[in-house]
């Protein structure tokens, strides 16, 4: 018996869909329709008094939650409207004119953060980028070697998006330290302001805590949608989650092989992420069929289609994927999906 079936009620499109696509977005609960109704219910009920109210401490209060599954302590996180604004905002603290003005990272990393460090080139930074040799994992050892006396900033991905390869990050940060406390952005705002609403004449003066790394006002209903699944994780438990996810994920992996598929994911479960990517013939047109068919996953190129199933998702639903990929490729031929 799984017992965190019984958390299924709580997402409605699991009744109409074989949903795989956990990796880019999680299926809705429930309670976040009743979370975003208290948000209209405040605006329209308590208006500009709802920033007293709780909106203003949103970004932090809901990064407690985040924070919580990630192991960081309350107030060390904070909320931004994407990884590109919070990557951003942290390299924006940084002098690219000084001698140690080197970024680190792998070549396999999102290329949202690649573009942001490339384009800091301009002012002075050195990428440098640490290549994989299979496509699916990065050599520890060759990244450890590349943080010098000039580095400035390492900027690694926990689980790269292409193959689902979690990389070492224990032994990463022995080599690179947070320094958050002594750091100013300069891509801020005046919730960064340690005196937010005295609005004092600039200089800036930093906020002891997170919120130095904030900008402008918050996007309140964004979080008010959020904190539902930071809040279900946490209930769950990431023990608990992570368990079944190395057991489904060596499931499909199995599944995929016997099919006579290729596999872009470490088979090591101690490197594996919550996705399985499976290398198919067309693989674009096999997902787009897919997601015709409400099997909800995705296509990334050079990788293959990702399949991530969650504490949500029943065992016979991997079977069903994989047999639904089998019989597209069978049924039609390449040139015709």
């Amino acid at each position: 018996m799984d017992g965190l079936l019984a958390w299924r009620k709580e997402f409605p499109i699991l009744d109409k869909t074989v949903y795989m696509i956990s990796h880019s977005l999680g299926a809705m609960p429930r309670r976040t329709r009743d979370r975003l109704q208290e948000y209209a219910d405040a605006w329209s009920e308590r208006g500009i008094r709802a920033w007293e109210e709780g909106w203003w401490q949103m970004p932090v209060a809901v990064g407690d939650l985040a924070g919580r599954i990630i192991g960081a302590g309350p107030g060390e996180v904070v909320m931004q409207p994407n990884v590109s604004i919070s990557l951003s905002t942290a390299l924006s603290c940084l002098d690219w004119t000084a001698k140690r003005n080197r970024i680190v990272s792998e070549s396999m990393n999102f290329p949202s953060n690649l573009y942001i460090a490339r384009a800091l080139e301009r002012q002075g930074a050195r990428l440098i980028t640490i290549p994989s040799a299979d496509g699916i994992t990065v050599p520890t050892e060759r990244l450890l070697e590349a943080i010098d006396g000039e580095t400035a900033v390492v900027m690694v991905s926990h689980v790269l998006f292409r193959s689902s390869y979690i990389q070492d990050l224990k032994t990463i940060t022995r080599r690179a330290h947070d320094l958050w406390g002594a750091l100013e952005p300069r891509l801020t705002g005046w919730m960064a302001h340690k005196h937010s609403f005295a609005f004092e004449p600039d200089p800036i003066e930093y906020a002891d805590d997170a919120f130095r790394f904030l900008n402008g006002t918050p996007n309140v209903p964004a979080m008010y949608a959020a904190r539902s699944g930071y809040e279900i994780i946490n209930e769950v438990g990431v023990e608990n989650i992570r368990a079944k996810s190395v057991r489904q994920t060596a499931r499909l992996i199995e599944l995929a092989e016997e099919a006579g598929f290729r596999v872009n994911s470490p088979r090591d479960a101690g490197q594996r992420g919550g996705t399985v990517v499976i290398d198919v013939p067309s693989g674009e047109q096999v997902t787009k069929e897919l997601l015709r068919r409400e099997f909800l996953v995705d296509y990334r190129p050079g990788a293959g289609i990702r399949i991530a199933p969650h504490f949500y998702t029943k065992d016979e639903e991997l079977d069903l994927t994989i047999r639904e990929i089998q019989s597209i490729t069978t049924e039609c031929p390449a040139r015709s999906i």
